[in-house]
């Protein structure tokens, strides 16, 4: 996983995408990009899990997934199940990561698998708390601190809430180069 990272919610389907175009027409590469997207926010461009965890029991993960997520611009879908959440649908860089954590986690909370990616404890509840509203989380995965201060921008612009940059190996609750950004909402 690339040292820096840069998160936002989506409020909804429309603002994930805008964002999600504005990443795309600003030169992200789609290894750089992930998206978590809860049952009840998935509409008509955004993957269901369902659909997501019916390709992958099926083994037609590639055509199901790629028809599902975007038209097929972001990789690796893949479905969760969470007590706490419900059905989500990953891809991008988090997908394996969180799939793998969660797997594995005694209580199966979100918030603490997304603290294991660095995000420290105060964002990681509010974005699975954001999840369970029904918004979407986005994150872009950048190996410069340029890239991760171009995605901040990015999402700013574009209306993105709780925008938060961390770089790997940081103290939890010293971000490097920019705090918590939060939109009221």
């Amino acid at each position: 996983m690339a040292d820096k990272q840069v998160f936002c919610i989506a409020r909804d389907e429309v603002k994930a995408l805008r964002i999600l175009d504005e990443l795309k027409d600003s030169g992200f590469a789609k290894e750089e990009i992930s998206l978590v997207v809860p049952e009840k926010a998935a509409g008509g461009k955004l993957a269901r899990p369902a659909a997501i965890k019916a390709a992958e029991e099926g083994g037609n993960l590639k055509n199901a997934g790629a028809a599902a997520v975007v038209g097929g611009w972001l990789e690796r879908p893949v479905c969760l199940s969470l007590p706490a959440l419900g059905s989500l649908t990953v891809s991008g860089p988090l997908a394996n990561t969180l799939k793998d954590r969660t797997k594995h986690a005694t209580t199966r909370k979100l918030a603490n698998s997304l603290t294991l990616t660095g995000i420290p404890d105060s964002h990681a509840n509010r974005y699975e708390g954001s999840l369970r509203e029904g918004k979407i989380l986005i994150s872009v995965h950048a190996d410069r601190s340029q890239e991760a201060c171009r995605a901040r921008v990015l999402f700013e612009r574009a209306g993105a809430d709780d925008v938060l940059n961390i770089e790997q190996g940081s103290v939890p609750g010293d971000e490097v180069g920019y705090g918590p950004h939060r939109r009221a909402t």
